[in-house]
């Protein structure tokens, strides 16, 4: 059945219409084994457990637009590597899933933003690389990049990393460091210069927020050294041709 949130409080101008489950199963399965581990933007684990408690009606609140756009991001992305159908219905569902995720994002965007902001405005952009949105593409990760900086997560020293667990400070310092790749990568191509590229203090400053150097870099699956463009834009190529 689908999920569509009923009653008095309802958002019933957004659609947070979500698949039928066996599908939605299926494409979050795709996500996470062919597309997270070369944009692994998201806590696999937080993501399970929203995702499950949607379904489960237990969730805090589920009409949380923020969630469900980058749900829909995930369904996007998905569907494109989905082999049960042929171009052309894949492309469709795509693009249904993605402009679902635009209204509901719409109204975030104006507000100062949170972590989930932009990691929905990260995997929006990836989405985007598929298509032959480039420029909007470009435009939706130097947003995620303004949200981050607002957030101060360029900045090792500022509230975003305090009285944080090893977990949390490398979930956020992952997510500054994929507004740096994805910044870079479509930059690249179009040989733009990265608009906080001027102090290359804050940029390339990737020292850990804890003082426990050894025990995150041991907890830690996303590596802090960023791939140049060129080699990105490889490991993206493969990852289309799976």
């Amino acid at each position: 059945s689908l999920y569509q949130p009923t009653g008095k409080n309802a958002r019933t101008r957004l659609d947070y219409t979500l698949p039928p489950r066996r599908v939605a199963d299926s494409l979050m399965k795709t996500y996470w084994e062919l597309i997270h581990p070369l944009y692994p933007f998201l806590d696999e684990n937080l993501m399970h457990k929203a995702y499950s408690s949607i379904w489960l009606g237990d969730s805090p609140d589920p009409e949380d637009p923020i969630l469900i756009a980058t749900l829909n991001i995930i369904f996007a992305s998905a569907c494109q590597l989905a082999e049960s159908s042929d171009c052309a219905e894949r492309a469709a569902s795509a693009a249904t899933f993605f402009t679902r995720a635009q209204d509901l994002l719409h109204h975030d965007l104006w507000t100062v933003g949170s972590i989930q902001t932009v990691q929905c405005l990260l995997i929006m952009g990836q989405y985007l690389q598929s298509t032959s949105n480039a420029h909007q593409c470009w435009m939706v990760i130097g947003h995620a990049v303004r949200v981050a900086q607002g957030l101060g997560l360029h900045l090792p020293q500022s509230n975003a990393y305090e009285n944080q667990s090893i977990q949390d400070s490398e979930l956020t310092r992952r997510v500054w460091h994929g507004c740096i790749l994805m910044d870079r990568y479509v930059s690249y191509p179009q040989n733009l210069l990265q608009a906080h590229d001027s102090n290359q203090n804050i940029v390339h400053d990737f020292r850990p927020p804890c003082n426990d150097f050894e025990g995150c870099r041991k907890s830690c699956s996303f590596t802090t050294d960023v791939p140049s463009p060129p080699q990105f834009a490889n490991a993206s190529t493969t990852s289309r041709k799976l």
